[in-house]
Order: C-alpha cells, then structure tokens, then sequence
C-alpha cells in the first residue's frame, strides 16, 4: 500500500491516510477526492484509477496598485474600481488601455488590479465565477 500518489488531473500530490490505506486493504477499493481539483479517484491496495476528473482553477496574483504596476501580458484581469469596489467582471487589458469590449475606461477610474498567477494559469478557468470580459468588437471600414 501506498501512502502519497499523484492526480490524475492536476498532478499535486495526494496523502493516503494509514487508517484509510488499512480501510481499503479490509473493504476493498475506495473513492478519494483531490483537495486542490475536485479530481475523483479510485484507490485500491495496488493501483489508483482516475474516476472523474477535476477542474483547475487559475490562482489569482497578489494585488497592483495602477497606474504604478501595469500589467505586462494583454488579456483578462480582475479590477479594483477608484470607488474601492472589485469588478465582478473580469476587463481586458490590450497592452495600453483598460477596455471592456468597446467602452475604454477613463485615466484614474481603475487604481488596482490582480492577474493570474503562473505559466498557464490563463488557459485554466477563473475562480469565484468572474463573468468573461467582453470580445473586443472588429472595427468596421470607415469608422476609424
């Protein structure tokens, strides 16, 4: 019997407690749930098999005062309004200007922000349900 394994999903390292090791050596293969994803796997005496996979979930970053700190990657941020009020939306940073969709938003209206933290955290889903920034809209011939 072993006593750590790895996740099938997120690949953290999963404790498996002596008094449940001796469970499943007396009961047969047991469920076990990944504390960091969710992930469900089934451990048995000599192997471990992943029943459902769980969902990672991107780390957001330590906050940045703005203008001070401007982020260096465009893409979706979480905000902090002049006002003190978090964005329950996530807004998108293009490298220059803060903007959601098509509306930019003024100098001073944003005084903080928070990103995700790690190599590809964006490609993992945003914690606490921040809705999605909106898609920037193409610009249409003879409107610049």
């Amino acid at each position: 019997m072993f006593h750590e394994y790895t996740c099938h999903s997120c690949q953290d390292p999963v404790k498996v407690l002596i008094g449940f090791g001796q469970y499943i050596i007396s009961n047969g293969p047991q469920r076990q749930k990944c504390q960091r994803c969710g992930a469900i796997h089934l451990v048995s005496e000599h192997k471990v098999e992943l029943l459902l996979p769980g969902t990672l979930i991107a780390k957001l970053s330590q906050v940045y005062e703005y203008p001070e700190y401007s982020p260096f990657r465009a893409g979706p941020y979480r905000v902090r309004y002049s006002n003190g009020n978090w964005s329950k939306n996530l807004v998108s940073w293009n490298g220059e200007n803060w903007h959601n969709g098509p509306v930019l938003f003024r100098e001073g209206s944003i005084v903080a922000w928070q990103g995700l933290a790690g190599d590809m955290e964006h490609l993992k889903e945003m914690p606490y349900e921040h809705a999605a920034p909106l898609p920037d809209l193409p610009t249409v011939p003879g409107d610049e």
